[in-house]
Order: C-alpha cells, then sequence, then structure tokens
C-alpha cells in the first residue's frame, strides 16, 4: 500500500498526529508532508482543525475506504500467488443467522464438510469487515454503498411491531400518536433492524426519542422476554417472533398506514478476486 495512505488511515483510526507518529515510527513533520501530499494529488481537503480538535472531510472518508479495500484486495492477491486457500468466511446478521439462515447453504456447509467461518454481527459492522478483508461475503439487512458492493436480494422479510398479547393497544387500529405513548425496545446502533424502524420514523416527521421511551437490547431474545413482560412495544421481522405468536405470547400490532416488506441482501466488494467463489455461494443460497 502506498505509505502516505497508510499513514492518513492510521491518523484517522488514532484521531492523531502525534500516535500516528509513534505507531508508524515516523516524525510528526513526516505524518503532516503525507497528508499535505495526499491533498495535492487529490486536489482536495482531507483534515482541519477545530481549536485543537481533529476533524476529517468526506474526501478523507472516502479514500479511507478506498485504501481499506485495496489493502484487502492485495491480501487476497498475495494469498492467491502463493496458493493459499484460506476458509470461506460469511458474515450474517443476527436476523438472518438465526432466523433466515438459507437452508440450502446450510445443508452444504455441513454435508460437504468444507472449511468455513461464519460472524455473526450488526450490519454496520459486517460492511466494514468487508472493507478491510475480514470477510469475503455477507447477508445482510438495511443500507448500504451501492458504489462499493456487489448485492443480490436473497429473500424477502415483512417487517411488524410486535407486543405482549395482553399490551392495551391490542385488538383494534392504532395509529403511530398512540403508540408513541409506550416504551420501544430497539437493537444497538448499525443494527439493521434499528435504521429500517428510524429510516420509516424519520419518513413519518419523527425519531425514536418521539417515544415514551428508548430500551436499546442487542439480543432478540431478550427482548422478547422484556416485551412479554411490559407494555413495551419492538419492530422485528416476522420470522423472528414466529414461534411467540404461535404460542400466543405475543402478537403483532394493527399499526395505521404501516406495511414494511424490506429485501435481505447478499453482498461483497466489487472486482473482488473471488468473485466466482464468492457468486458460487450467493447461488446456493437460491436452491
Amino acid at each position: 500500500m502506498d505509505p502516505k495512505l497508510k499513514t492518513l488511515m492510521t491518523v484517522m483510526e488514532l484521531e492523531s498526529y502525534t500516535e500516528a507518529a509513534t505507531v508508524l515510527h515516523l516524525t510528526q513533520p513526516a505524518v503532516s508532508q503525507h497528508i499535505k501530499r495526499l491533498e495535492s494529488i487529490y486536489q482536495c481537503k482531507l483534515v482541519f482543525f477545530e481549536g485543537r480538535v481533529l476533524h476529517f472531510t468526506q474526501s478523507a472518508y472516502l479514500l479511507y475506504d478506498y485504501a481499506k479495500i485495496q489493502s484487502a484486495y492485495q491480501e487476497v492477491l498475495f494469498q492467491k500467488l502463493e496458493g493459499v486457500e484460506n476458509p470461506v468466511s460469511i458474515g450474517m446478521t443476527l436476523s438472518i443467522a438465526d432466523y433466515y439462515f438459507p437452508t440450502s447453504l446450510r445443508s452444504y456447509l455441513i454435508e460437504e464438510c468444507v472449511n468455513f467461518k461464519i460472524k455473526v454481527a450488526n450490519t454496520d459492522t459486517l460492511l466494514e469487515d468487508l472493507k478491510s478483508g475480514v470477510i469475503d461475503c455477507a447477508l445482510v439487512e438495511g443500507m448500504f454503498d451501492q458504489d462499493i458492493f456487489t448485492s443480490h436480494i436473497f429473500t424477502e422479510a415483512r417487517f411488524m411491531p410486535v407486543v405482549a398479547r395482553n399490551h392495551p393497544l391490542v385488538g383494534r387500529s392504532v395509529s403511530l400518536e398512540k403508540l408513541l405513548l409506550y416504551p420501544v425496545i430497539v437493537r444497538e446502533p448499525g443494527s439493521g433492524t434499528r435504521s429500517i424502524f428510524e429510516n420509516w420514523l424519520t419518513a413519518h416527521n419523527h425519531r425514536l426519542t418521539s417515544f415514551q421511551s428508548v430500551q436499546e437490547i442487542g439480543s432478540f431474545q431478550t427482548i422478547k422476554t422484556f416485551l412479554k413482560q411490559s407494555h413495551a412495544v419492538s419492530f422485528m421481522y416476522t420470522k423472528v417472533a414466529h414461534e411467540e405468536i404461535e404460542n400466543k405470547a405475543l402478537t403483532y400490532l394493527d399499526l395505521e398506514d404501516f406495511e414494511l416488506k424490506r429485501p435481505l441482501h447478499f453482498v461483497y466488494l466489487k472486482h473482488h478476486l473471488k468473485q466466482k467463489e464468492i457468486e458460487a455461494i450467493y447461488h446456493l443460497t437460491q436452491k
């Protein structure tokens, strides 16, 4: 990798010229010179200070992503040149891993006894892992940059408000304004389900803080346990709540003007050196 790009990445990750210089074994003026040289090459501002606080421009973040992706490509290239066959590395969100894992892909991984790694994390984490080469491909919810990633829809899922069976709003059509009087339970920032719900709220001129209170839980099982014991509401894909709905512990809420069906995507970096192998994995999700 170009040493100047490595310098920019390190400065952005550490948010400090001084610490970057120490890590890279450079002088601080050398770090500054690398940044200035990049600004000259790309004809754009990358960093600026407000007082003593270091800030990065949008151009810097674009260049950071580019450098990260190029570093990942270089690692894959070295492995191919050396004949190294690494295990297939697949990322999945929590919803997909637990409730929408493609049956044919799971059967293949088990029956063929192939070497593989599966990482379960939220959408934002998986997208960053794709850029840095930690994983080869991912099954995600929510938004992603289509300029960077190749994507395929592998299935669609209905997104619904879920509450306890004895919730006061059950059994009638409910307005969003009425629902806002109750607590809402959401996943952590970076989660695809949270992003989808927040975007829907924004489109209706509201935000999470419009609810009576906001409770953040990183596990769907724990979310469903809290729903059963409270008057809170949470929004999730139908398969996530299927068992509890069948057992009549939870139920869907009839929310006025709410109809969300979202695609779940199979994504990987564009022009990936493992594209043939990755596309083969995608085709397994369609059988």
